[in-house]
């Protein structure tokens, strides 16, 4: 008796809230059908689509900063938890499904909301930066306009880290205080 009840219930595999209930009482269901549907009422996660071109960049651990439109003006944090190991093609291009944890309960949280995610990848302090527009490239190799005297010399340059917002790192070929021609580019 007691195994014919525990086939007779549902149990669900986590603590939360029903969204959803499309089965009636003495319903026969098929198998594959959807009746009930619960989400998490506290531990909700993130799942995103990060294209190929950057998906080497981020790592299980990265920080990611959360904006939500629902929230203006407030920022969340969380951590990429884990990467899909299989692509994913959207829109004919192939991505791969991120999953971020919020790092400490929300309780203004809901489901479907839309996010803005920056995963941080990579952070470095005290470094010379200048604007990516003003790099020079030429046959292959980076330099910048560097004022030497009264005049502006091309001089070759190691570039680091690209940042999202329009700077790059110099690792060689200027030193801090160097004056380089960064004229914004009309477009």
């Amino acid at each position: 008796v007691q195994s014919q009840l525990s086939k007779m219930s549902l149990r669900s595999p986590l603590n939360g809230i029903v969204t959803k209930q499309d089965a009636k009482e003495g319903e026969i269901v098929t198998p594959g059908k959807t009746v009930i549907s619960v989400i998490s009422d506290s531990d909700l996660e993130i799942e995103s689509n990060v294209s190929e071109i950057n998906i080497g960049k981020v790592s299980i651990g990265n920080p990611v900063d959360i904006t939500l439109d629902a929230f203006p003006g407030e920022t969340f944090t969380g951590t990429v938890t884990y990467i899909d190991p299989g692509e994913t093609i959207v829109g004919g291009v192939v991505n791969y499904k991120v999953t971020i944890v919020f790092s400490q309960k929300y309780p203004q949280m809901k489901s479907g909301l839309t996010t803005n995610l920056d995963i941080k990848t990579a952070t470095k302090t005290d470094v010379i930066r200048i604007p990516e527009y003003s790099l020079i490239r030429k046959e292959g190799v980076l330099s910048v306009s560097k004022k030497e005297g009264e005049k502006f010399v091309e001089v070759p340059v190691t570039i680091g880290l690209v940042g999202q917002d329009g700077f790059v790192e110099v690792l060689s070929g200027l030193n801090v205080g160097d004056v380089i021609n960064a004229v914004v580019p009309v477009q």
